[in-house]
């Protein structure tokens, strides 16, 4: 089982006083200088892949860069998830993952490392954007971030793995696929992924909390989104393109009726029934 985080928050969140987060920031642009551009189209939401994009948008005139220049409620909010993250005073990779509760279909886990010297409006916790607002967001991260992987588990690893672990192996994978790996991860929730080359915390509800994490948490939702889209044309009966694999009350009917398909979670509740029964809910 993965170890349980013990801190959660930044140094100064928990009565200590952060290192000044400038200087060591300053590296990781030159990281980003030296790295060699990526071409071509971003990768498709698959296990594994990797990019880079060169940093653009504004930066305020007062020198004060990133969601900070975001006006209004949304404004302040941004620039609190971005103070999260400076708070470490050192270069960090956000992790987040979608898909352990859902019925069918992968789960994808990603591992974004931002640049804090551009702004990132409409980036926020996936759950409280809509679908159009995720994939806006989910093409500046792309093109903004330093880097980014993906990684996923199939519906049969699942299976073998119980949710957590391949959650947690999946965040450990798309962490070690980044081009350049800083020497911290915030990691969604209250486990930690098995990382071994830097330092990992667990910051429960991180995806609310933490620009890095909540950015993470979009590149994962949308990725799985994507790939549910595709596997509603090969098994249209179930309505992937509207519950994206979790237990509906359609989705449950549509087992009840045909069985589970090949991109089932057998171990689930409700997908696999006894004999001549499928789906046991019913």
């Amino acid at each position: 089982m993965p170890p349980r985080g013990k801190k959660d928050g930044p140094p100064a969140a928990r009565g200590r006083s952060a290192p000044p987060a400038g200087g060591l920031f300053a590296g990781l642009g030159r990281e980003k200088a030296a790295a060699a551009p990526v071409s071509g189209a971003p990768p498709a939401p698959v296990a594994g892949d990797s990019g880079s994009g060169r940093a653009s948008g504004p930066s305020r005139a007062d020198g004060v860069s990133g969601p900070a220049a975001d006006p209004g409620a949304a404004g302040k909010r941004l620039s609190g998830l971005l103070s999260f993250d400076l708070a470490y005073g050192e270069p960090l990779a956000g992790l987040d993952e979608a898909g352990r509760g859902p019925l069918a279909g992968p789960l994808v886990a990603a591992a974004v490392v931002l640049d804090p010297a551009v702004a990132y409006p409409g980036v926020d916790d996936s759950k409280r954007l809509s679908p159009k607002e995720r994939e806006r967001a989910a093409a500046m991260i792309r093109e903004r971030a330093l880097c980014w992987a993906l990684a996923e588990r199939s519906p049969a690893e699942v299976d073998a793995l119980n949710p957590l672990r391949a959650s947690m192996e999946a965040m450990a994978e798309a962490f070690s696929a980044l081009r350049f790996r800083p020497l911290l991860a915030l990691a969604d929730g209250n486990v930690r992924p098995p990382i071994t080359s830097a330092r990992v915390e667990a910051v429960v509800r991180g995806d609310s909390r933490s620009l890095a994490v909540a950015a993470a948490s979009i590149l994962a939702k949308t990725a799985r989104d994507a790939e549910m889209e595709r596997l509603h044309a090969l098994y249209p009966r179930y309505g992937f393109d509207r519950n994206k694999g979790y237990g509906t009350r359609e989705h449950l009917e549509a087992l009840a009726r045909h069985g589970p398909s090949p991109v089932h979670r057998l171990s689930y509740k409700g997908v696999a029934g006894p004999p001549g029964r499928p789906g046991g809910l019913f």
